[in-house]
């Protein structure tokens, strides 16, 4: 089976530890709620949005990190590219 061939711990790698981190994120975000730049200056949003802060640490940037990582670990070649 899948199990017996170490599928089992490949799925802990590639799901459990970057939903576990991107939760974290979000706890710290939450925390340290950082207010976003057109809420302190003068600039007006592209996209309203409903909820004040929560500007960094950034999610796009968390996710790219989180997916090029995976990418490199599974196979050197596609995580170079």
């Amino acid at each position: 089976t899948y199990l017996q061939l170490g599928l089992g711990q490949q799925v802990g790698v590639y799901v459990f530890i970057p939903a576990t981190g991107f939760v974290i994120l979000s706890l710290l975000r939450k925390k340290i709620n950082a207010p976003r730049p057109y809420e302190e200056w003068d600039i007006k949003p592209l996209l309203d949005r409903d909820s004040p802060g929560q500007s960094m640490p950034s999610r796009h940037v968390f996710s790219a990190t989180i997916i090029s990582m995976t990418c490199l670990h599974a196979s050197l070649t596609v995580g170079f590219i």
